[in-house]
This record gives C-alpha cells, sequence and structure tokens, in this order.
C-alpha cells in the first residue's frame, strides 16, 4: 500500500504491515499529521547573462540580473526536492550550493554562483634553440619562453573577447613566425597559437629622397619615422628577419608636394633594400583622394582572423590622433561583424551602438580589442579608479592627454541588460584607456542613465557635467579639455540643449560658464544652448565653437551658422562672424577666394579640422529642411573661403549630394565625399584632411526594393584632402 496524495497541509506515513505477503485480512494503520507548506527559492550571483533553473515538479526561474527568486510549486516538511540548471547565460557558468537536492524542513533558498567563462592563450613553439623569445598578449601579459613547448599566458580572456599574439623580443639568431590565429576573437574555448622557428639573416632598409623642398615623413611596418628635410638617405633601425614582409608608406606629404615611392615599397625582404622617394611639385592640391574603405553605405566591419581587417560603416563615433599621426576610433552607430555584406540586396539591418576599438595606421585598419558585435553592454567595475570595459555608445566627447592617453567623456550609451542592451540614454562616465597597457579605467561619472549636472554655487568652482551627447570640445596645449554644451540633462534632471563651458583638468571639472539649465537663448555676449556644434582651440589658447542646432537669440530652436570664440583666461565669449538668427542661408561668393561677404549656411553636425598652421576647415554637416551637406570651407585671417567640391550641375548647393569616388588612392578635382553629417576628421603633420565615414550618401543613387547600400545610411570612406 503506497500513499498516491497526501492531503493538503499535512504528512501521512503507513504502519508496517503497508508491505508483505498476506495470509489473511490486512489492516493497514495510516497516521496524518500537519505539517508546514515549506517554500523553495534560488538566490543567484555573479550573472551577466540569461539563466534558467528548474524545481523537480518542472517548474522554471529566469533570472537576467542578480536577484532571489522563489519556485511556485510548495513543499510539505519532509519532502523530497531538487533544483537543477536548464540553461546557462551565455559566456558564464554557473553552479548551484550543495544544499540543490535534499528533503526539506524548513523554507530553503538555493545560492547559485556565476562566473564568466575564462580561456588560456596559448603558444606551442617549435625549432627554438636561441634565447630571449619574449611573447605579450594584448599588449600586457610578457611570456618568455626558454625552449620548444607548450606555453600559456597568465591572464585568461574572456569569452567572445579580442586577443593579440604578438612576439616582443624575437630569440638570438633566430626569427619565430606565429601562426595565423595569432590575433582573433575567443569562441568558447582555449586557443593555440603556432609558433615555428629557424636561423635568420637580418637585413636593413635604406630610403633615398630626391626633389624634396619641405618635410617629408615616411614609416616602416614597425611604426618607426624616418623624417627628411633635404635631398638624402636613412636607415630604418629595424633589421628585417630574411624572407619576411615589409612595408614603407608616406605619412606626411611636404607642403606643396607629392613624393612618390618606388615600385619596392613593399614586398619580401632577402636583401638589403634601398626604397627611393622622388618628390615633385603636387598635383593633388586642391583634391580629394578616396583612401580607403567601401563606397557603398551599410557595410559590416571586418574582424580578424579575417583579413584585411575594416571596421563597419558608422557615424559619432569617439576619435583621438597620437603623437604619432596615428587616428584611433571607438564605438559609434552602425554596424557590426553580423550586419549586410557589400553586394547585398534585401539584406537586413542589425546597426546599433558599437564597442570597437580601431586604430588607423599606414592607410590601414587595425583592430585593437573591444567586441565584434554591436550592443554591448558591460556592469561598472566597483568603484572609479578600476579597469573595466565602456558600455557601447555614441556622440561621446574624446580628447588624448599630454601622456597619449585616451579620454572619453558620456555619451549616448546602452545599459540596463548586460549583453543585450536593449535601452540607451545619456550617461557622465568618464574613461580613461593606457594605450601602453590596453586597459579601460573608469575615472569618475556615474554609472546611472540621466545624471542631472552638479554645479557649484557660483561660476568657477568645481562639479560635474550632467549625462550629455552631441556636445563639441577640444583639448588646450597645457593638456586641459574644455567642452561646451550639447543635449544634456541640467541642473534639475532635466534634458535640453545647453550652453554650460567645462574645463577638465585631469583631476577635476569645473564649471566655467554658461547656464546651469536648459534651453538658454543667444544672446550678445553668450551663444545659445546647442547641440552638434564644431569647437577647436587656437593657438593662442582661446576656444571656438561654430554652428549646431539649438537656440537663437529670438527663442526659436534651428540650425545656426554663428562663430565664436571664448578666451579661456577671462571666461568671456566674444561673437566673431556669422548670424544669430537660426537657419541661415549661405552666401559662398567665389570658390577659392576669401572674402569678408563669405559664410556658410546653418548647420550641425559638420566635420572640422584645424591644421597645424591654425587653418579651420568646414565640411558638410544638416541643414534644416534641406538634407545633408558636402561643401568644404576654410576660416582663416577672420573670413570664409568656399573651397571645394565645385558647384554640382544642378545647382544644389552640395544637399544630398552622391558621393564621386573615382579611383581609390589617385586624386581627382572631380572627386568629392557624398553629403554627410558626423563624419570624422583629423589633420596631418603636413596640413592635409582626413575624412572617415559619418552618416550620408555613398556612390549608389536610391532604387526601389530594400537594398540597404542604396539612399543615406552609415559610410565607412576614408578620404584625404590636399589643401
Amino acid at each position: 500500500v503506497t500513499i498516491l496524495t497526501p492531503p493538503a497541509g499535512q504528512i501521512c506515513t503507513l504502519g508496517s504491515t503497508a508491505t508483505g505477503i498476506i495470509t489473511a485480512d490486512v489492516t493497514v494503520p495510516v497516521t496524518c499529521t500537519s505539517a508546514a507548506v515549506l517554500t523553495l527559492s534560488a538566490s543567484v550571483t555573479g550573472l551577466s547573462g540569461t539563466l534558467v533553473l528548474q524545481d523537480d515538479a518542472g517548474q522554471l526561474l529566469t533570472f537576467t540580473t542578480n536577484t532571489t527568486q522563489t519556485f511556485l510549486n510548495a513543499y510539505v516538511s519532509g519532502a523530497t526536492y531538487a533544483v537543477t540548471i536548464l540553461t546557462q547565460p551565455t559566456g558564464q557558468t554557473c553552479t548551484l550550493g550543495i544544499n540543490a537536492t535534499g528533503t526539506i524542513t524548513v523554507n530553503t533558498t538555493v545560492p547559485v554562483t556565476c562566473t564568466t567563462a575564462l580561456f588560456n592563450i596559448n603558444v606551442s613553439v617549435t625549432g627554438l634553440t636561441g634565447t630571449g623569445l619574449v611573447f605579450q598578449d594584448n599588449l600586457t601579459d610578457n611570456l618568455p619562453v626558454p625552449t620548444s613547448g607548450t606555453f600559456t599566458f597568465a591572464t585568461q580572456i574572456a569569452n567572445g573577447a579580442g586577443y593579440a599574439v604578438t612576439i616582443l623580443t624575437q630569440p638570438s639568431g633566430q626569427t619565430c613566425t606565429r601562426g595565423p590565429n595569432a590575433s582573433g576573437i575567443v569562441n568558447g574555448a582555449d586557443v593555440t597559437v603556432a609558433v615555428t622557428c629557424g636561423a635568420t639573416t637580418t637585413y636593413q632598409i635604406t630610403v633615398a629622397v630626391t626633389g624634396l623642398t619641405g618635410t617629408l615623413i615616411v614609416q616602416d611596418d614597425q611604426s618607426e619615422n624616418l623624417t627628411f628635410t633635404t635631398d638624402s638617405s636613412q636607415m630604418f633601425p629595424h633589421l628585417y628577419p630574411g624572407g619576411s614582409s615589409y612595408s614603407v608608406t608616406v605619412t606626411s606629404q611636404p607642403t606643396g608636394q607629392d613624393c612618390q615611392l618606388g615600385a619596392n615599397a613593399s614586398g619580401t625582404i632577402n636583401a638589403n633594400t634601398t626604397v627611393t622617394a622622388t618628390c615633385t611639385t603636387s598635383t593633388n592640391t586642391g583634391e580629394w583622394t578616396w583612401v580607403n574603405g567601401q563606397n557603398i553605405v551599410a557595410v559590416q566591419g571586418t574582424y580578424p582572423p579575417n583579413t584585411p581587417a575594416e571596421p563597419g560603416t558608422r557615424y559619432g563615433s569617439a576619435t583621438w590622433l597620437d603623437a604619432s599621426g596615428n587616428f584611433w576610433l571607438w564605438g559609434g552607430i552602425g554596424y557590426d561583424i553580423n550586419g549586410p555584406t557589400v553586394g547585398c540586396t534585401n539584406c537586413g539591418s542589425n546597426e546599433s551602438v558599437l564597442s570597437d576599438l580601431w586604430e588607423f595606421k599606414n592607410s590601414a585598419w587595425n583592430f585593437k580589442g573591444g567586441q565584434a558585435t554591436t550592443g554591448q553592454c558591460f556592469d561598472f567595475p566597483a568603484s572609479t579608479a578600476q579597469t573595466g570595459s565602456p558600455s557601447a555608445r555614441s556622440d561621446a566627447m574624446s580628447w588624448i592627454d599630454l601622456s597619449g592617453n585616451l579620454f572619453m567623456f558620456g555619451g549616448y550609451e546602452a545599459y540596463n541588460v548586460p549583453g543585450n542592451c536593449n535601452l540607451a540614454d545619456a550617461f557622465n562616465d568618464l574613461w580613461e584607456y593606457s594605450v601602453s597597457a590596453n586597459t579601460w579605467t573608469w575615472v569618475g561619472g556615474s554609472s546611472t542613465e540621466k545624471t542631472k549636472g552638479v554645479y557649484p554655487a557660483t561660476v568657477g568652482g568645481t562639479g560635474t557635467p550632467g549625462a550629455r551627447y552631441w556636445s563639441t570640445g577640444s583639448r588646450d596645449s597645457n593638456g586641459n579639455f574644455w567642452m561646451f554644451g550639447g543635449y544634456a540633462y541640467d541642473s534639475g534632471g532635466t534634458l535640453g540643449y545647453m550652453n554650460d563651458v567645462w574645463e577638465w583638468n585631469g583631476t577635476t571639472w569645473t564649471w566655467v560658464s554658461g547656464s546651469k539649465t536648459h534651453d538658454p537663448v543667444e544672446t550678445a555676449t553668450v551663444p545659445g544652448g546647442r547641440a552638434g556644434a564644431n569647437s577647436w582651440i587656437d593657438s593662442s589658447g582661446n576656444f571656438w565653437i561654430f554652428g549646431g542646432v539649438g537656440w537663437d537669440s529670438a527663442g526659436d530652436a534651428g540650425e545656426m551658422n554663428d562663430l565664436w570664440t571664448f578666451n579661456t583666461s577671462t571666461s568671456k565669449w566674444t561673437f566673431v562672424k556669422g548670424s544669430m538668427t537660426a537657419d541661415p542661408v549661405g552666401s559662398y561668393g567665389t570658390q577659392g577666394v576669401a572674402s569678408s561677404t563669405n559664410v556658410p549656411g546653418g548647420r550641425a553636425w559638420a566635420t572640422s579640422w584645424i591644421t597645424p598652421s591654425g587653418d579651420v576647415y568646414i565640411l558638410g554637416g544638416q541643414q534644416l529642411g534641406s538634407g545633408l551637406l558636402n561643401d568644404l570651407w576654410k576660416y582663416s585671417g577672420g573670413e570664409w573661403t568656399w573651397v571645394a567640391p565645385a558647384m554640382p550641375s544642378d545647382g544644389s548647393q552640395f544637399v544630398n549630394e552622391l558621393g564621386l569616388y573615382g579611383t581609390k588612392t589617385v586624386g581627382d578635382t572631380a572627386n568629392a565625399p557624398g553629403s554627410r553629417e558626423q563624419g570624422m576628421g583629423w589633420a596631418d603633420a603636413s596640413g592635409n584632411l582626413w575624412l572617415f565615414g559619418g552618416f550620408g550618401w555613398g556612390t549608389i543613387p536610391v532604387t526601389s526594393g530594400t537594398n540597404v547600400h542604396s539612399g543615406t545610411d552609415s559610410l565607412n570612406d576614408v578620404w584625404e584632402f590636399q589643401p
């Protein structure tokens, strides 16, 4: 005799005669007693994904955050129970406490501990006979290897994160080469990089320059620079092993000249090699050259181990220019490794905020780390001054300090559900990236969205800017960063256009000027609140802004073309040029001729540059009611000059123009980037202008159907313009 169903709230037990061999009538005594109804719960810690648990009754609990939940099934004291893991979170392993099964006598909570899945990076070396071989992983861990065999880096890498194994020092008398998987993305397993070592002879590369009248800088593939000011020959310090590849490129052309390298500027070296550089009067002056990237919109990124590496199309990225003239790029809004492919039709969209880091050097892209997929969310470290990973974002402020470290403030950031990023809003977190250590450090600001600004009692005191994006800012020669306005949360926590000026001195924020409340209108002495303006610092240390969308002197909102300068010593604004009312039209004058009556039309989210000579250039942007622009302007000596391109044949004043790409790497006066906003620009040491991506027009007009490569979308084309 067994009990099929016990009574609610009681436990019944059978007597000793419940089983046996029957020889006469049998009576089985059953004794029932009241029992408390008990609960079974699970408490989860360390979770960064989605975890599903199941009890012995088949009921499920789904966790997306660290919390405690209770199963619906109730137990009576003395009953058996069991909790199991039905689904592990992506990239993590969760373990149950020792009380995950048993007999329940009290309300029971099962602890569940989740840890991120980490994997080893190994090197498997063969043929090693020399000494001094040292590997490096992600520019951090050094791994000395004394002999052939398999060796493991000390730091494990999280699933889905990027890795890169490099050779820090070669062994004496030998050259070691790495396998094709020396860099890539960890994909759920340990990584072993095969390394083969053999005897080697080394060779040198010399550059011989003729016809030079200015300053020429060339670079090898080891980032070593040679600077020439006269016709001469110089040798790179790096010695190349026989049979290895090499590459020499021009990183900075002399003003007014075009220096061309000989046909042997790249290849495989098997003898001492001299590369010629012949300089002639430049024929590219006033020409755009398409250098890199695609000439269509909406293209996915290419990440290691696939080659050549190339960021997907995007806009609103954080950018930096380092002391060597290399351009750095982080995040933005665009397409990741799963985005549309080149040439596809009827392809879906996977556009989102990004969190990848890239370097553009020697006219090629290098993937430096971060995520290859969109919408990555990361938990903040336990406190500031600790390392971690910034969440995906766009339209942040960025600058580089005097030590070469990269800084990033705020922006429109993905948050909430780790690994999902289903929400986004403004933040005011400040991060620092160490190039040498390849680490991000959370410096300050809040780990939550929509943080209101903290302003001191009076202007000139320290505080914290509110969460914001679409601000503008520049760093001065003393290393201080100046930030103006943006779309931000003010002192009361209300979102709007701001005109506040803040200074970051490397340690604290100082409120320098402007209003602490949103949407101030323009006056004769202070620009109105706005977003999407351009800014720069001149040689005297004054801070300038141009245009943007915001509030004019009449209290109307629209695109502006006003030019202001801010004296960083007196904290006073001066109106210089343009209109104090919104949406003014441009006065182009004659192409290439400066005039006091010339002025660009109102615009926001244009691209801007300041060259070593102090000239300022403005390209394109958004024009209210008319679309996107692609006209290029120069501000120099107090006057504007319309520079390029030539007037379109339809007389449309450069609005919504398709890109005219020509042949890659060949300059032409007929070339012109398509109309765009939020492009990213930098000027090289020779004053040449470089442009990457943005949101706008490629080379394909709008067609019927759903081809994502037509119409307006994000871009990843790289252009050079020689003024």
